[in-house]
């Protein structure tokens, strides 16, 4: 069926002499597309990256040049954890789960003294 929409399209796009025009919005940012080429270039795009499509679109400079969108947001700024410091967040000794512990610890006891 997805074989189907996309022959559709295509052949409405070569007989028509125009395609229908598609807006992406990622978080704050919004893009229309409206050329056959574009369209072509997105749904590549959304098909090879699947669901990292939105990460690559906010932070890659290429695809961002590919589709003239200039620099990223201001308030887009992703940063990755290391994976020292991801285990140290789920570690059984981080000060996080050691209140989280404490807390449900809490609760416990105050709900048997009902």
């Amino acid at each position: 069926t997805e074989n189907r929409s996309v022959y559709r399209a295509s052949v409405q796009c070569v007989e028509g002499g125009g395609c229908t025009p598609q807006k992406v919005k990622v978080k704050t940012e919004s893009v229309d597309f409206e050329t056959c080429a574009q369209l072509t270039q997105l749904g590549m795009l959304r098909d090879c990256l699947g669901r990292g499509f939105q990460l690559h679109f906010q932070q890659n400079q290429l695809i961002r040049d590919i589709f003239e969108l200039g620099e990223p947001p201001a308030d887009s700024s992703f940063q990755r954890r290391t994976k020292l410091e991801k285990r140290f967040m789920c570690s059984p000794n981080s000060a996080e789960s050691k209140a989280r512990a404490q807390l449900r610890q809490k609760q416990r006891n105050n709900a048997s003294c009902r």
